[in-house]
């Protein structure tokens, strides 16, 4: 009987360990400004396990013990890799990335399509559009600008 309550407490407390987390927390900043970047996107590199930033460049994100990989991504930024190790604080500093995007092309149910594969017509947006704008801000300038989209 002995065995087999040590057996049990052996096996429970392996199980344990296998489902151990730690917390990793930190603040996502620019290189040009130092300001931060909220809704920046911190992910455990090969999972499906991430976070976004709160609007002060914070986060807090659990990941399985053992090496993990945190990956951070913003929108007109290089997207930054860093090892955790045994830190529990990780701060990263995005750069940005010069790469000019040529459009993006937003279809049912998250189907990605170039615009010329399209068998309907799609509307288009420039950069024009909305500097020409009356209004003061980019949310007013959209609005009415495209069929169907509401901002």
């Amino acid at each position: 009987m002995r065995k087999i309550f040590t057996s049990m407490m052996l096996l429970l407390l392996l199980t344990a360990a296998a489902f151990a987390q730690e917390t990793i927390t930190g603040r996502v900043t620019t290189a040009s400004t130092g300001e931060t970047l909220p809704a920046a996107t911190v992910k455990v590199f090969g999972t499906t396990t991430g976070t976004l930033t709160d609007i002060n460049g914070n986060y807090s994100i659990k990941i399985p013990s053992g090496d993990a990989v945190l990956e951070f991504s913003y929108v007109g930024y290089a997207t930054e890799k860093v090892k955790v190790g045994n830190q529990k604080v990780i701060s990263v500093v995005l750069t940005e990335n010069m790469q000019q995007l040529e459009g993006v092309i937003v279809t049912a149910i998250g189907m990605k399509a170039e615009k010329k594969s399209l068998g309907y017509a799609a509307q288009q947006v420039g950069g024009d559009d909305l500097s020409n704008s009356k209004t003061g801000n980019i949310v007013n300038a959209l609005s009415s600008k495209v069929a169907g989209v509401q901002v």
